[in-house]
């Protein structure tokens, strides 16, 4: 069968399955709403929330300063906290809700189903039954429609609320920076075209999945049943050799699928952390600027790879990004006679300027280690960063 024939099929298919959905106009509308609103409070929630910790340490501060206990009232971050944990709730119920529905829905489609394939084995002739393993046909009736409903339940469910909050995301990051948001896009394509052609092999996989626990399920529902015959012939052998080759068959489908469906997160992890990459990029550059810096103080690593002829611009950096700000340690080895206060000072100002001009990100954190001091004409010294990660820095 060609592809335009599987996609036409495919688009048949489900204009069908939701054609069952007619009778459930209600709870599918009622669904959508939670969504929106669902979505609405999960982006403003965590936006309200930095607000009142602002507001909170604020009040901290004045009543430290003025030398006075800090207490909550109605008027002082009372209001605040109360309106942030409504929402809360109401983010909570509406998740419940939207949740609790969507499973009804997709427990009554699948009684719906089960009924109308029960109507329709007993208008089938028998020659179908002849034709068709027993248990491939018990297969599509329970495997097949668990199935469906599990995709109802979860699938589409996750998929609409993801659409949400991706757009209302992208909203609210343009209104905070729109130079961060067009570098965090470059990386969402990436991703997207990523989990495009992994989605196109897990599909073709999943569908042979399904074929297979179909297959296994017929040879196995036929054997049981027929095993008085099958001993009576002395065909035990064969008929475990065949069980067997269907077991591993399905087996293999099955390992291919969960590995496909499974290394999706694990490559869009390593795109996120290239931006750590591109930030110590970076800032190895702009730190080598500055006069008065000999080279970056790499570990053992960097310096093989530079004995090997490999250049690594990220030797001597450590940094922490976060959505918003970036934090990074440099560790330098300076020419012997300059200032080296001035000399941190204007290298933290360069890297500084150099992170927030070319990726938007806020710049909160940029310290500098004076590994080692070196003459103009000794080699630079390679000292070992140290290995402790710090507590986070950024948000």
């Amino acid at each position: 069968m060609n592809q335009t024939m599987k996609k036409q099929r495919g688009r048949s298919t489900v204009a069908r399955l939701f054609g069952q959905l007619k009778g459930q106009c209600i709870r599918l509308a009622v669904v959508a709403v939670s969504i929106i609103v669902y979505v609405g409070l999960s982006i403003y929630t965590p936006m309200f929330s930095a607000v009142v910790i602002d507001h909170l340490w604020q009040s901290i501060q004045a009543a430290w300063t003025d030398g006075i206990p800090f207490a909550i009232t109605w008027t002082n971050m009372g209001q605040e906290l109360t309106q942030l944990s409504i929402q809360y709730f109401f983010t909570w119920i509406f998740y419940y809700l939207q949740s609790y529905l969507m499973a009804n829905v997709a427990e009554n489609l699948n009684l719906e189903l089960r009924n109308q394939i029960a109507r329709k084995l007993n208008r089938l002739p028998l020659r179908f039954f002849d034709r068709n393993k027993a248990g491939e046909i018990l297969s599509r009736v329970t495997s097949d429609l668990d199935k469906i409903a599990e995709v109802l339940q979860t699938g589409l469910l996750k998929l609409v609320v993801a659409i949400g909050t991706i757009v209302g995301s992208l909203i609210v990051m343009f209104y905070y920076s729109a130079s961060l948001t067009g570098i965090f896009l470059v990386f969402m394509l990436v991703s997207v075209v990523i989990t495009q052609i992994v989605a196109k092999k897990n599909l073709r996989c999943a569908a042979a999945r399904q074929e297979t626990i179909g297959e296994l399920t017929g040879i196995v529902e036929e054997y049981y049943n027929g095993r008085n015959v099958i001993k009576a012939y002395n065909h035990e052998g064969e008929s475990l050799e065949q069980v067997a080759a269907a077991a591993e068959k399905n087996r293999a489908a099955n390992q291919k699928a969960d590995f496909l469906t499974n290394c999706v997160n694990p490559l869009i992890r390593l795109l996120t952390r290239l931006a750590n990459v591109v930030i110590a990029i970076i800032a190895g550059l702009a730190a080598t600027e500055v006069k008065g810096v000999a080279s970056m103080a790499g570990s053992m690593s960097s310096s093989l790879n530079e004995m090997l002829g490999k250049k690594d611009h990220t030797k001597g950096v450590k940094v922490e990004v976060g959505t918003e700000e970036a934090a990074v340690d440099l560790y330098l080895s300076l020419y012997y006679g300059i200032s080296i206060p001035e000399t941190c000072r204007a290298v933290q100002e360069n890297v500084k300027k150099a992170i927030e001009t070319m990726t938007g990100l806020r710049v909160v954190e940029v310290n500098v280690h004076v590994q080692a001091v070196k003459f103009e004409k000794e080699a630079p010294a390679e000292i070992a960063a140290p290995e402790e990660a710090p507590a986070p820095r950024v948000k």
